[in-house]
């Protein structure tokens, strides 16, 4: 997301950042912190999400990058952390969608990405409720494409689902964001070509990973299951 929000900054956008923490402004130029309005949002809590309906008729884009989860059998995930795990990575994301779906469904361009996962379009053992979470949302954003095409709508919703990238902190990395711009220019110039799906590394890695997976899921969600208790990815 901060990525992403450096890239548009230095093409001269003015920027809205909503996040339940302010971003580390270390890693960014001088400049960027007094440049961005920043918005406290806790996806997690409904009333935070309606602060955004003030800003629903002055952006142009709205790209949502929250989500996390952890590599654990679903035996030792807790109560609350379901309901955080579907709420912040399926319920939120959708809910702000449809508070801005009239200005994605107009005649005005208006341009929107959503960080969706490539274990929610694959068997992802391990990752069960982060995977389900992010396959209805998935199959949400493919859905509301296909009505927006129906509807003679310009506009698109794009889905990027990555799998584990460098520079991220979702697999308890350091976050650096200097390897990541060649990511976040791919993101913005996909959502600016209204695509409406984009898998990085989809020919190099994930084609061959998503063929593996329709022709036998169990083999292939046990292969995963091998592989992530073998990097000791379980938590």
């Amino acid at each position: 997301g901060l990525s992403i929000a450096l890239q548009l900054f230095q093409k001269g956008h003015s920027l809205i950042i909503v996040d339940r923490k302010e971003p580390d402004y270390c890693s960014v130029p001088n400049g960027f912190k007094n440049s961005v309005q920043y918005v406290k949002v806790d996806l997690f809590s409904k009333n935070d999400i309606r602060k955004l309906k003030k800003y629903v008729d002055i952006v142009d884009s709205l790209i949502i990058t929250a989500g996390f989860g952890r590599v654990a059998k679903c035996e030792n995930l807790t109560e609350v952390e379901v309901n955080k795990l579907i709420q912040v990575n399926m319920v939120a994301p959708i809910r702000i969608i449809k508070m801005f779906y009239n200005r994605i469904k107009s005649n005005e361009d208006f341009y929107t990405a959503i960080i969706g996962s490539i274990a929610g379009h694959i068997t992802s053992p391990l990752f069960s409720v982060y995977g389900a979470s992010k396959a209805g949302l998935c199959s949400f954003i493919r859905n509301i494409n296909v009505e927006l095409v129906a509807d003679g709508c310009n506009n698109r919703v794009l889905d990027v689902s990555p799998g584990s990238f460098r520079g991220s902190s979702f697999n308890g990395e350091k976050s650096d964001i200097s390897l990541l711009s060649d990511l976040a220019l791919n993101i913005i110039h996909k959502m600016s070509k209204r695509e409406m799906l984009y898998i990085p590394q989809f020919e190099e890695t994930y084609k061959n990973i998503i063929q593996k997976d329709w022709i036998n899921p169990i083999e292939f969600g046990l292969e995963s299951y091998k592989y992530k208790i073998k990097n000791n990815r379980l938590t």
